[in-house]
């Protein structure tokens, strides 16, 4: 799913829509954990117990990368449905 920057009071945002939110298990207002691995944002229901390590963030971007062209496809493909 592609989604635009938007700007709210000079300050940029980014909406998740309501399928997103439910698939996180979060709802409006709720906090949520933010963590940036390489270039990827990483976001996380401020109620689940674990962090990020980071071992975990190091297996995390090689996985990603090992695998970037397929989820560019998946990505692709996704968009065309919209």
């Amino acid at each position: 799913m592609l989604e635009q920057i938007q700007s709210i009071n000079g300050s940029p945002m980014l909406p998740l829509s309501t399928d997103m939110l439910a698939a996180l298990g979060i709802q409006p207002g709720e906090s949520v954990q933010l963590t940036v691995v390489g270039s990827t944002l990483v976001i996380q229901a401020s109620n689940v117990e674990a962090s990020v390590d980071a071992g975990s963030v190091i297996a995390f971007e090689e996985l990603l990368e090992k695998r970037r062209s397929a989820y560019e496809e998946l990505a692709e493909g996704a968009g065309a449905d919209e």
